[in-house]
């Protein structure tokens, strides 16, 4: 038994922007497009329609966009996850509070 799989069952999308832009521009390229001109204006028709424009502001940054971004800043330990981000920054917190005691029972001596 098998049954249709829906357009976006499937896909991994976190935030209602990419669904709506995904599941409008494949209508658009389905439905709609007929010519060479008809598929360059569907960027265009995306970025300007208004319900994409409104959700867009909403949306979060997708990793691919903030990665090398982070590499770039020269950042090694990096995590798009914000609890694995977290534990990262309290980690380095643990490493240089243990840095700075070391440094005072040095002076003590």
């Amino acid at each position: 038994q098998s049954r249709p799989v829906l357009t976006h069952e499937l896909a991994d999308f976190k935030t209602p922007y990419m669904m709506t832009k995904s599941a409008l521009e494949r209508v658009l390229r389905e439905r709609c497009m007929q010519t060479a001109a008809d598929e360059a204006a569907i960027p265009r028709m995306l970025r300007d329609y208004a319900s994409l424009q409104k959700t867009r502001a909403k949306a979060e940054m997708p990793p691919e966009v903030l990665e090398p971004l982070m590499a770039f800043r020269g950042d090694t330990r990096w995590c798009f996850s914000a609890q694995e981000r977290l534990a990262q920054k309290v980690e380095a917190l643990d490493v240089a509070m243990d840095a700075i005691e070391e440094a005072g029972d040095d002076k003590e001596l």
